[in-house]
């Protein structure tokens, strides 16, 4: 069971670790943060955070020691570790569930409806008819 604090004398093994983690994906949400300690070769544990993130519909970060990954959806990875060094044991790792925020303000979302508003054309039964959406019948 993945907890909040997860700790062992014996290394975790991340393949065993990433599976529980797929798992139990949606309770190790609710913890907001995670921390493992002891885990061997905890690069092979990053495919799991990265499909659980796209499972969840959230950026997951993880700390590995002093290494930083970002998990965007299961379709990016960013990180400030680029030596290729093979981690072969991490001391702690934090899990941190990143809530998805609006990247535009509302004055963002004003300009862009009022472009969009410019792509709208006006319903009237005579478009309806002739040209404009799907017409009287819908046999799409």
């Amino acid at each position: 069971m993945i907890s909040k604090e997860n700790t062992s004398k014996i290394p975790y093994c991340p393949i065993v670790a990433g599976t529980s983690f797929i798992d139990q994906i949606n309770l190790a949400e609710e913890q907001k943060e995670i921390i493992i300690e002891n885990m061997g070769f905890p690069i092979l544990f990053l495919p799991f955070l990265s499909r659980a993130s796209e499972i969840i519909g959230k950026r997951i970060f993880m700390n590995i020691d002093d290494k930083d990954f970002l998990l965007n959806f299961n379709q990016s990875i960013y990180s400030n570790y680029l030596s290729g060094a093979i981690i072969e044991k991490a001391n702690i790792i934090k899990i941190k569930f990143l809530e998805n925020l609006n990247s535009f303000d509302e004055k963002d979302w004003q300009e862009i409806y009022k472009l969009s508003e410019n792509t709208f054309v006006e319903e009237t039964e005579e478009l309806k008819k002739s040209a404009a959406g799907a017409g009287l019948t819908d046999n799409d």
